[in-house]
């Protein structure tokens, strides 16, 4: 009863997102650009601007991380995508694969939390950054607003796990500090 509620709730929200899709041309390009390639201009801004090797090398283990547990999940579960299942406004082109959970959250919160961690101010920043990623994936008509909160809640605990493993006296490690 709480799945079928939940899954009701999942669906309404996501129809109240898309339907704005097709709608504006300017927002669609805004929310295209922030579907696909923010994350990729994200990722290499914390790269460029971060120079603390420790904060990089946790950053990307804790995105490679959350894309390992994403890939796990969809090896034993399989949400159909939006597109596949209703007629949505799609904007972007996407093979019909696991929509549960989004790998661009994951690894958008991922990078937020770790900035978070080692600066937050500029942590702020990079949840905003996050949050725009994951809600352009909805509004684009390739996720669910639960897998982008599933994929956020995964990305901060990975980080957040990476962060903690790498506080510890740990020998390995010792050479990025």
């Amino acid at each position: 009863m709480v799945v079928g509620w939940l899954l009701s709730a999942d669906l309404y929200l996501f129809s109240v997102i898309n339907q704005f899709a097709g709608q504006n041309m300017y927002l669609d390009k805004t929310a295209i650009f922030f579907a696909e390639y923010l994350i990729a201009v994200f990722l290499l801004l914390v790269i460029i601007e971060f120079k603390n090797i420790k904060f990089v090398y946790n950053t990307i283990v804790a995105v490679l991380g959350s894309l390992a547990i994403n890939y796990a999940i969809k090896l034993f579960y399989f949400r159909p995508r939006p597109f596949v299942v209703y007629q949505v406004n799609l904007l972007i082109d996407h093979v019909e694969s696991a929509s549960f959970f989004s790998s661009h959250a994951a690894a958008a919160f991922a990078i937020a939390m770790c900035i978070f961690l080692y600066n937050r101010k500029s942590g702020i920043l990079a949840f905003l950054i996050a949050f725009l990623i994951s809600l352009a994936r909805v509004f684009c008509g390739v996720h669910y607003p639960i897998d982008v909160i599933t994929g956020a809640l995964v990305g901060v605990a990975s980080s957040y796990l990476i962060y903690k493993i790498f506080q510890k006296d740990i020998k390995f490690l010792r050479w990025l500090q």
